[in-house]
């Protein structure tokens, strides 16, 4: 009778641990840019029931023929310039991050073409 209390036991452990880790999982939104050739504009933002903003992480992936520049701004008092060269692209941006927005400038220089898959969470 007492090995099945601690086998009971520790399954019930065991549950509580993976419904922990799962509620811990972050959740990326993504976006595809394209085919562009001039300046585009991308608004980012947050889940609406988010109380509080700390940080935002950037995961670009793809390939640029050419040149671009990636600005990234709170649209009020901060904007950090990411330089992207031509070829495959696998870069991360994270940091802090106050604003439950965020605007994005894809700026192409000298670019014949662009595919970029941009995957991003606010946290």
């Amino acid at each position: 009778m007492m090995m099945k209390k601690i086998s009971c036991a520790k399954s019930i452990y065991i549950i509580l641990f993976l419904v922990l880790i799962s509620s811990c999982k972050q959740n990326y939104e993504e976006i595809e840019i394209f085919g562009i050739t001039n300046m585009k504009e991308i608004s980012l933002s947050c889940d609406k029931n988010k109380d509080y903003v700390s940080g935002i992480e950037l995961i670009v992936t793809g390939f640029v023929d050419g040149d671009i520049i990636i600005e990234q701004s709170n649209k009020s008092n901060v904007t950090y310039n990411h330089k992207i060269d031509s070829g495959q692209v696998n870069e991360n941006y994270s940091g802090d991050w106050y604003a439950k927005e965020c605007l994005l400038r894809i700026l192409p220089q000298n670019t014949d073409s662009i595919y970029l898959k941009i995957k991003y969470r606010f946290y």
